[in-house]
């Protein structure tokens, strides 16, 4: 099976690729605010997309290592922390909306919010995480944590597990898309069943 990307400008012109497909959504989305084109709920739609945007990239994310091997192209794990960083952007703008347009930066209240709703309990347990991932992502980072670097990133497959959570558990109906990202999170970490079972043994 031929390599999907075998050159450095083939590299460069995929990143580029990337970026217009993580950036110019979340431009539009600003055009679509400023025009007041949001529809009834501007609040909702904004989480929602940042939500389900942080979910589509860490797919993505995951998903690169598989496919490396399965076409046999090494490059491609050059993008593997450009996404990650995509999957930082929109979770933490997803939890902005929240503080700020839902919640209006009452902390007494986000407290309250975060102990009492399990779901936002998980999500926000799972963002810290990927903050920790994003914040040690620098190659001098993982050259000075060395082994210890390995272990912590290996957290992302909870992590990923957790946000599917999340998701799940912020629709109000138990019947709802977010079943089928959670049975394709599934095969995606069965898939991953050798790099999980590592991660159980580093952990004790």
């Amino acid at each position: 099976m031929p390599q999907l990307i075998t050159t450095k400008p083939q590299l460069w012109a995929l990143k580029l690729v990337i970026h217009g497909a993580c950036l110019l959504p979340a431009i539009w989305l600003f055009y679509l605010a400023a025009i007041d084109d949001l529809g009834a709920d501007p609040v909702k739609e904004l989480i929602h997309f940042y939500g389900i945007g942080a979910v589509h990239c860490l797919f993505a994310t995951l998903l690169v290592s598989p496919l490396s091997r399965w076409r046999k192209t090494p490059l491609l794990m050059r993008c593997r922390r450009m996404l990650g960083l995509y999957v930082a952007f929109y979770a933490t703008f997803h939890i902005l909306c929240f503080l700020v347009f839902e919640w209006q930066l009452q902390w007494i209240d986000v407290i309250d919010e975060v102990i009492r709703r399990p779901y936002i309990t998980v999500g926000f347990i799972a963002w810290l995480v990927l903050m920790a991932l994003t914040t040690t992502s620098l190659k001098l980072i993982q050259r000075k944590m060395g082994a210890r670097w390995v272990q912590l990133h290996s957290l992302v497959y909870p992590a990923f597990a957790l946000v599917l959570l999340h998701f799940y558990w912020s629709q109000k109906s138990p019947w709802n898309d977010a079943l089928l990202y959670a049975l394709a999170g599934t095969l995606l970490l069965y898939s991953k069943r050798k790099q999980l079972l590592a991660w159980v043994r580093l952990v004790k």
